[in-house]
């Protein structure tokens, strides 16, 4: 029996090495063929932003909480405060006040302070892979990890630098602790809402099962790890509040220049906007908050109605990541790292799969490489690639194949009738 579930794991692992370990392989190989032989520089032959921006999402928030006052009149800073307070150390490894940020890549101090953010994320996302992978000989176990390690979002937050780094810790650290001690996720949860905002979509999970003092628990450590950071904030604490929600609505209505809302984007809206871009120079002619609205609240129902109807968590993990990365209006691919959460704990699962996981572990595994092509629109460093509509299309596959399953099966379990002889006829969908 042991021997047949490492049979099963190795087959899993070998999936997952082969697609992403030769879907960066193909991309590099492109982007030789591109530049070398095509002549061709960015942002054809990388599927990273320009050099001239890399990294400056750790130094721009280090630069906008070195004074401790980032919510100042002349400030537009949309970072929780929770983030701006964890970023306040590295803060202290270049004088911000008097050098811009761009300055800073030329010091070493806040290089390294950037290496020891990241380092810490590589050992930590590293360990979750091995222990996810391990046994298949010392050897083979490390290749296999650095090959998952390498993918698309790694080397694209990398080379960010952005601090959602932490969030992901925290929002693995919840899927960890939820079944074995309910009580330590609430507070990693609560960390994760209160540095991006945006898992507060996994709040549902607590909803649907009805635990509605979980959710009060989370409402309140949130609230407490976002308040607390404004006493240490220089300026009036009701009016850095206020304008911190102001920064906060500003940004999520994304940028004027559409390109670069779509720039490196696996949110809903591409599915919206790109075809819309196609036609008319880059541009979207028309308003399309009503569309994306309606279909953001439809694909929650979706989830809702999936969380109600399924147990298992790595499932309910993979939905509500899918739907908190696509409702964001600018979803800018860093994201995808959350993806790992479920990936992994698929990889862990001794059981055997059935259809439907290997469905959603080939999707997931397609999510972890890169598909930048093709160069839809291009200004200055930002540009709109085939990827931005490819990546919306298949998180949606991960919602909406498994409620197509499920659909079928209550229309199978509802119209099916025994028959003289025993034998029963199926009168729904098709058998999954």
């Amino acid at each position: 029996m042991y021997q047949n579930l490492i049979f099963k794991d190795m087959n899993k692992i070998k999936l997952a090495v082969t697609i992403i370990g030769g879907g960066m392989f193909l991309f590099l190989l492109y982007s030789f063929v591109v530049h070398h032989y095509w002549g061709l520089g960015y942002p054809y032959d990388t599927f990273l932003c320009s050099q001239i921006d890399s990294f400056m999402d750790f130094y721009n928030v280090n630069d906008f909480v070195a004074t401790l006052h980032p919510y100042a009149p002349d400030m537009d800073v949309s970072y929780p405060p929770f983030a701006l307070i964890l970023a306040y150390p590295f803060s202290w490894f270049f004088d911000y006040s008097k050098h811009v940020s761009l300055a800073v890549r030329d010091h070493i101090l806040p290089i390294l302070s950037y290496l020891l953010l990241f380092g810490y994320f590589s050992y930590f996302l590293l360990r979750q892979i091995h222990g996810a992978i391990k046994g298949n000989g010392r050897r083979t176990d490390w290749v296999y990890t650095l090959i998952l390690f390498f993918t698309y979002p790694v080397f694209f937050l990398f080379d960010r630098g952005n601090y959602i780094m932490l969030t992901f810790i925290f929002l693995f650290l919840f899927a960890h602790y939820e079944s074995i001690h309910s009580r330590k996720s609430l507070w990693f949860l609560a960390m994760a809402i209160a540095m991006k905002i945006y898992p507060i979509l996994f709040v549902f999970f607590f909803l649907v099962k009805k635990r509605y003092k979980d959710v009060c628990r989370i409402a309140l450590i949130t609230a407490g790890l976002s308040l607390a950071p404004m006493l240490a904030f220089k300026g009036n604490f009701f009016s850095n509040i206020e304008k911190f929600l102001t920064c906060l609505f500003s940004f999520s209505k994304g940028h004027v220049n559409e390109i670069q809302n779509m720039s490196w984007n696996s949110s809903l809206s591409g599915l919206i906007k790109i075809p819309a871009m196609l036609s008319n120079n880059g541009a979207v002619p028309y308003d399309v908050k009503v569309p994306y609205v309606v279909l953001v609240l439809v694909l929650l129902l979706v989830v809702l109605f999936l969380l109600k109807k399924e147990e298992r968590l790595d499932r309910q993990i993979m939905w509500l990541t899918s739907l908190s990365i696509l409702v964001m209006p600018v979803s800018y691919d860093y994201n995808l790292i959350y993806l790992y959460i479920p990936f992994l704990m698929l990889l862990k699962a001794r059981d055997s799969w059935d259809k439907d996981d290997w469905f959603s572990f080939l999707v997931i595994c397609l999510l972890l490489i890169p598909k930048s092509y093709g160069i839809l629109f291009h200004d200055w460093i930002w540009n709109v690639s085939i990827q931005s509509f490819i990546n919306p299309l298949l998180l949606l596959l991960l919602i909406l194949h498994s409620f197509y399953k499920r659909v079928c099966g209550y229309a199978k379990t509802s119209t099916t009738k025994p028959q003289a002889n025993g034998i029963e006829t199926n009168m729904g969908c098709s058998e999954r």
